[in-house]
């Protein structure tokens, strides 16, 4: 019998906000910023005209209280957003109406904005014990509970060394906390939750398949699609090298020898180079891996794809898919010879009254080296 097609909706649950057990909605603009390469995510949010008794908004979403928020009325990890914490609100008064505004950030927003302080003890910990004793300075009121960040974190035993560099002065805890994880080819990322995660993105896409998938053009095939609005391929080689050059020094019983690595990339026909000092690398091997990591940056940055979906999501056969960073997707673009997997960089959730919910997406290839020039 044939198969019957996939059929694909948008995600169209309006925005809700919680604060302590309390939820808001009526909301007149949204937008909400996520990327992959910033720890922490952006929102922006207004209501209006208030009504009599709307004095309560005013007072419980003050800068300083932690949200959650939330797409549909369902408040359960799957529909989570962000938890974060309200940095302003003003409210614009224009004849009878007056329109409440808030902006804030996720709740790791936190590490870029406090330095890192030069007496934390960290000779022979690791980057785990590290991150824990940074995150547990951090807590929230939530009503009248209160919210304690704690540290994910996926490394492997091996990639769980000891790192005694010391933060510098004035040096951020993101910064910090992102030098240490770099050096063992790991990322910090926030989850919708409001925990600090440290892991590889790499792995974690790796265990994932691709529920979502779009199409540029409608065919009889995909006439249930729910197709992006609108599109941009692009390929350059202006953030591209030829040659991507790695230092390191490596112990060797009790000496350090230094260790270079050079991948090439043949696709850029003008000579540049790039080259990169790896600090404390555990072995030679951690050199190599660190420049094929340069050059898989290179290979990204030739190929960029864009487009605006309608909804914050995607139905697939009645169950609701969210936009999310890192998150495998399927594309067909006919016109650019596109046919393969991505991955969200960057989005974008808004929300009004003339355009309705709808993401900004930015995708990069699952694999770099099947993209960018000689389709």
């Amino acid at each position: 019998m044939p198969t019957e097609p996939v059929v694909r909706t948008p995600v169209l649950d309006q925005p809700i906000l919680k604060v302590g057990g309390e939820l808001f909605d009526r909301w007149k603009n949204v937008s909400i910023s996520m990327d992959i390469d910033s720890l922490a995510a952006s929102f922006d949010m207004s209501v209006g005209p208030l009504l009599t008794g709307d004095t309560d908004w005013v007072k419980t979403l003050a800068p300083g209280n932690l949200v959650e928020i939330y797409f549909g009325r369902v408040t359960n990890s799957d529909a989570l957003v962000l938890r974060g914490v309200i940095d302003s609100q003003s409210i614009r008064s224009s004849g009878t109406d007056e329109i409440l505004s808030i902006s804030g950030r996720d709740v790791m927003s936190l590490l870029a904005d406090a330095s890192m302080w030069l007496n934390i003890p960290i000779e022979k910990k690791t980057l785990q014990q590290i991150a824990t004793e940074v995150i547990q300075r951090f807590k929230f009121a939530d009503g009248t509970a209160v919210f304690q960040p704690t540290v994910d974190y996926r490394g492997s035993d091996r990639k769980a060394t000891r790192n005694t560099s010391r933060p510098s002065s004035n040096q951020t805890c993101e910064r910090y906390l992102s030098q240490l994880a770099a050096d063992q080819e790991l990322s910090l990322w926030s989850s919708p939750d409001g925990q600090l995660t440290i892991g590889d993105r790499k792995t974690e896409r790796d265990d994932q398949q691709a529920q979502i998938c779009f199409y540029t053009f409608r065919s009889p095939t995909k006439a249930h699609q729910n197709n992006l609005k609108e599109t941009q391929v692009s390929r350059s080689i202006v953030d591209g090298f030829s040659e991507y050059r790695v230092y390191g020094r490596v112990a060797t019983g009790s000496k350090r020898t230094a260790v270079s690595k050079q991948d090439i990339d043949p696709t850029v026909p003008v000579y540049r180079t790039r080259s990169v000092r790896l600090e404390n690398a555990d072995d030679a091997e951690a050199v190599d891996r660190h420049a094929a990591s340069e050059k898989e940056k290179g290979l990204t940055n030739r190929f960029q794809l864009s487009g605006t979906a309608v909804g914050f999501g995607q139905l697939v056969d009645g169950k609701a898919h969210l936009f999310r960073i890192n998150q495998r997707i399927k594309v067909l673009h006919e016109v650019a010879g596109v046919d393969g997997e991505f991955y969200i960089a960057k989005l974008n959730y808004t929300c009004d009254a003339s355009s309705g919910p709808q993401t900004s997406l930015t995708f990069r290839p699952l694999d770099p080296e099947t993209f960018g020039f000689g389709l």
